[in-house]
């Protein structure tokens, strides 16, 4: 799953706006506020134009036959015109790139280099006037912040959302791959 900090002016209560907190024994403190439901479309209609959906098609070896495959993950536009953002693991072991914009066009794409050491590659399509990603600072996140995630999980549901929170930072974390 591709992810990246991006930009937002989110907050658990909008200037202007009131949130209420409850303290209930036993529960942990809640904040509802109108204004959340409201501020996250907005969130989500302004970022969704930067998020792609990436289809992969390669070739995996079985011994001494080879076998086509297809796969499919997410990526973000950093650029107008045409880089983007993607996971190793989604563009790895590819022949053929295809790059699906929200606006329902698509390109090819290329590679245009891979991490060695961590599961992010960066790829290219020929396209201008295209909407870049802002991307946020990290060094100013703070653990139970909000979140929110827009992909295409399991290559099947494309442009899903999702809502959850900063849950820990400078975490390392060790994946069971031997590129990784």
């Amino acid at each position: 799953s591709t992810f990246a900090l991006v930009m937002s002016n989110f907050s658990a209560a909008p200037t202007g706006t009131e949130s209420t907190t409850t303290a209930t024994p036993n529960a942990a403190n809640t904040s509802t506020s109108t204004s959340d439901a409201n501020d996250l479309v907005a969130i989500v209609a302004a970022t969704r134009p930067t998020v792609v959906t990436i289809t992969a098609d390669g070739v995996a070896t079985n011994g001494l036959f080879n076998i086509p495959t297809t796969g499919v993950g997410s990526g973000i536009i950093l650029t107008s015109d045409g880089y983007i953002l993607t996971n190793r693991h989604v563009v790895a072991n590819s022949r053929n790139l295809t790059v699906s914009l929200a606006d329902g066009r698509e390109f090819e794409a290329t590679i245009v280099r891979i991490a060695d050491d961590n599961d992010l590659a960066l790829i290219k399509i020929d396209a201008t006037g295209l909407t870049g990603a802002t991307i946020g600072d990290s060094s100013v996140l703070k653990v139970g912040e909000t979140t929110i995630a827009i992909g295409s999980p399991l290559g099947t549901y494309t442009e899903t959302v999702t809502r959850g929170i900063v849950s820990g930072l400078d975490r390392d974390v060790t994946v069971t791959d031997e590129q990784t």
